[in-house]
């Protein structure tokens, strides 16, 4: 239940109570998707620091997330942090070479 209602608030661009949901939720088979939404949620909420551990959580979850790898890689070159930042986009293409968002 709780999964949809933070889902649904997302939708609606209510980060922050997106957010607050999936923080309640404590379920460890979920935990790397859980991980990725806070991420996205604090990233929307300029959280950004925040939604750069949820990402980094998310890839120690699952050595082979394209999205967690490509998020990071994102949020790295906002802060400027270019080498780190292409490193990871660069994973995100090996991993998942034919996704269009991932283009270089």
């Amino acid at each position: 239940m709780r999964w949809e209602v933070a889902k649904a608030l997302l939708k609606l661009e209510r980060y922050a109570e997106a957010a607050s949901v999936l923080e309640a939720i404590h379920d460890e088979s979920q935990e790397g998707s859980r991980q990725k939404l806070l991420g996205i949620c604090y990233a929307k909420s300029s959280r950004i620091d925040d939604a750069i551990r949820c990402f980094e959580r998310a890839i120690s979850l699952d050595s082979q997330d394209a999205e967690a790898r490509f998020n990071l890689g994102v949020l790295l070159s906002e802060k400027k942090n270019v080498d780190q930042a292409l490193s990871w986009l660069g994973e995100a293409v090996n991993l998942n070479p034919t996704e269009p968002r991932y283009s270089l």
